[in-house]
């Protein structure tokens, strides 16, 4: 990219130059000569001065040499002050709201906090090299696999991959060579082309019936399902269902999706939008490229490089808490067909970011150069979109202008726009400044102002010197928007396979599967691609017996003698307890379990938590910050439906029946029982279930369940209903139309 001029005047005069020109051009016998005629000059100058003259001009050279000598005092006092803040920034113990105290003679980039240092850690089983905060088996798992020497390739294969001939050099930056190693069976001696997701999606199909039982009988089927039971005779075939269990699988996105809204529920809005974007130029990775190579040939250096700044970045806005303290957080990562990892964060924060602060953290101008030059390189270089509209009519933003850049220019930030901020973007006139660069197609340089800049935090930009994007979340109304887009997952090959079974969600998924380079070599490292927390713990929902359960010909008398345990019967289960423990249970609905006892998969029940937040009265009992969410039930499913309404309002249950008894009266269904405690009198219960709808689903999943509550349930006010929640029923149809 060519080098980028500032519009401010240099402040050099034009006559000055011309004579530094000249000066520079001058040969040495030249620069001599007129030395000694000016020493010539002067002498005879001070030869006809008198005396008073004299003392006159060296008085006037003393008062000079002292005013100089006190101004070049003052400078260095300056600087060591200044030298002693930094010193002290780069030291400090808290970096709590840092962001809003941004100082541009400061860069954090080098402190010990930040900085994911070299790959210097060596393992003491292979020798790898590998980051201080990478995990300690994550090559060889800790000397328990060992593998044999790789034997040196055959040349002229072995002189073109050493990158020190030109032809080694040409052959490195060719990108249709391709080396494709096979997998090595060691049972039987053949080598295959199976990869390691393929051998997952086959491990699924061929254990479907446990999967089945086991892992996902609880988990609400948010992806296309067949509720109403119209299947088509053409997709009949065997089902085989990808479980929310595998990583990346729609069913697993939309798990997220809905603990994302969890975090809503309890938490409000989140306050802070990020995009982080892995630079290929970061010096991490620059310095361990070997001679010839770049940044694309090596995806397993820019993906480990990037899950350390990731984590540091994490660690600064959570643990150092530069915008504040934090309430919770969420990542995803996801992969565009450019092959660059990028990571969606959202962050809650205790103290909301004030309209008067927003300026102070984000900001959507393009720095001052004489102010902050190292900023303003990283602004152009990285903060600018497109260029699109006129500039590149090919830009990918121009499908349906979904970016709608350039911004208009404005001189204040403005955060009541449906819940999207207007940031401060002043123009040239009003103190706003530009920067110009060379676009392909156009032979003169374009210049760009403040409306191409995409909001950015200063002090994340400067640190981490990269993409970062940073929006503030000012409304509820784009928060569901934000949360399904976290979580959409990757990109996908979009073409079409006839006569395929519908029902196969694994052929389906694979058949769309796009999977980059740096993708499979984030896979292959078992790195995550979500994190969270707090953590989300999910609480099964079902009717009195109802568990699903899986028995084969030998333990089919063991399977019906013996209910499985489930997190509901077990809740029964602590509420009869007679101990401290069971009577502050009994004080709980269902979802406010988790907070404070913990759920031990292997021996299926729960247990008191041993660390949290003492509780202030009663001795033993802790409180974390672990959220229960209960399993969505369809209303279609009656029983199953008002049975989680009673769990949702009626603290410590110990049986089925228990949910059932009102007032002493054993009521025969659980919608009775709801009427009797007036959960369903004047349409209240449907206008809990459309209030709650928006924080979990989509609105067209919410304008499908109003049309089945207007033809099955018969609301007595269906048009009050209608009023009071068609904003959330067709806010998609406008966010479109925008």
């Amino acid at each position: 990219m060519p080098p980028k001029k500032s519009n401010l005047n240099n402040a050099s005069s034009k006559g000055s130059r011309r004579k530094r020109v000249e000066r520079a051009q001058q040969l040495p016998g030249q620069i001599e000569t007129t030395n000694a005629a000016q020493r010539i000059r002067t002498a005879e100058s001070r030869a006809q001065e008198s005396q008073e003259q004299r003392d006159e001009r060296l008085q006037q050279n003393i008062t000079r040499t002292r005013a100089e000598r006190e101004r070049n005092i003052a400078t260095v006092r300056v600087l060591d002050r200044q030298r002693q803040r930094i010193s002290r920034s780069l030291t400090r113990a808290s970096f709590v709201r840092l962001a809003f105290e941004y100082a541009p003679d400061i860069n954090f980039s080098a402190h010990s906090k930040i900085a994911i240092g070299g790959m210097d850690k060596v393992c003491q089983y292979c020798q790898a090299l590998k980051f201080r905060n990478e995990a300690a088996g994550m090559c060889c798992a800790s000397g328990k696999v060992v593998l044999s020497p790789l034997p040196a390739p055959p040349e002229p294969l072995l002189s073109l991959l050493t990158g020190n001939s030109d032809d080694s050099k040409l052959f490195l930056r060719q990108d249709e060579y391709h080396l494709n190693i096979k997998q090595y069976d060691p049972n039987t001696g053949d080598y295959r082309n199976n990869k390691v997701e393929s051998e997952r999606l086959r491990f699924l199909r061929f254990n479907q019936a446990k999967l089945r039982s086991e892992e996902y009988i609880h988990l609400r089927d948010a992806v296309a399902g067949n509720i109403d039971g119209n299947l088509n005779p053409n997709d009949i075939g065997n089902a085989f269902i990808l479980p929310s269990s595998y990583i990346g699988s729609p069913r697993n996105m939309q798990e997220y999706i809905q603990d994302a809204m969890t975090y809503v529920r309890h938490y409000g809005r989140p306050d802070l939008f990020i995009t982080f974007t892995c630079n290929p130029n970061w010096e991490e990775i620059q310095t361990l490229l070997l001679p010839g190579q770049q940044a694309i040939h090596r995806h397993d250096l820019t993906a480990r490089v990037f899950k350390q700044k990731l984590k540091s970045l994490i660690d600064f806005i959570v643990k150092n808490s530069i915008f504040g303290i934090t309430r919770c957080w969420l990542y995803t990562i996801e992969w565009q067909k450019r092959g660059l990892p990028h990571a969606h964060i959202l962050v809650w924060l205790k103290d909301r970011i004030r309209p008067e602060e927003i300026d102070q953290i984000i900001s959507a101008e393009i720095p001052d150069p004489l102010i902050d030059q190292e900023l303003f390189d990283i602004v152009t270089k990285h903060m600018i979109h497109g260029p699109c509209g006129a500039f590149n009519m090919t830009s990918p933003c121009m499908e349906n202008v979904k970016k709608n850049f350039p911004k208009p220019h404005t001189n204040d930030t403005i955060t009541d726009i449906d819940g999207y901020p207007m940031y401060r973007r002043r123009s040239t006139e009003n103190g706003g400044h530009t920067f110009t660069m060379r676009l392909p197609n156009f032979p003169n340089q374009v210049e760009f102002d403040n409306q191409w800049v995409v909001p950015y935090s200063p002090l994340l930009s400067k640190t981490y010197k990269a993409h970062i994007n940073v929006e503030l979340c000012s409304s509820v109304k784009s928060i569901k928007y934000i949360c399904k887009y976290v979580n959409k997952g990757s990109d996908l090959a979009i073409f079409e396979v006839q006569n395929i079974n519908k029902n196969d969600e694994i052929a389906r998924y694979q058949m769309g599967r796009y999977i980059s380079s740096n993708e499979a070599i984030w896979h292959i490292l078992s790195f995550p691609i979500h994190e969270r927390d707090p953590a989300v713990q999910h609480l099964a929902i079902h009717l009195e017996n109802g568990q699903r359960v899986y028995f084969t010909e030998e333990n089919v008398l063991q399977r019906a003698f013996e209910a499985p345990k489930t997190t509901l019967t077990e809740f029964f289960t602590l509420c009869q307890k007679p101990d401290v423990f069971g009577q502050f249970a009994k004080t709980l609905v269902y979802g406010d379990v988790p907070r404070y006892f913990t759920w031990n998969k292997s021996s299926k029940k729960w247990e008191p938590r041993k660390q949290g937040k003492p509780h202030p009265f009663i001795t033993g009992i802790f409180k974390a910050k672990t959220l229960g969410r209960l399993y969505t039930v369809h209303p279609k499913q009656r029983e199953c439906f008002y049975l989680r309404l009673l769990l949702v309002n009626v603290p410590g249950p110990t049986s089925f029946e228990f949910l059932r008894t009102v007032n002493g009266r054993v009521f025969n269904t659980y919608q009775d029982a709801c009427r009797e405690l007036q959960l369903l009198e004047d349409d209240n219960h449907w206008d809990l279930t459309l209030a709650d709808a928006p924080l979990t689903s989509t609105p067209n999943n919410i304008r499908q369940l109003f049309a089945i509550i207007l033809t099955t349930c018969y609301p007595s006010q269906a048009q009050t209903l209608w009023e009071k929640y068609k904003n959330c029923m067709t806010e998609d149809i406008l966010h479109r139309i925008r």
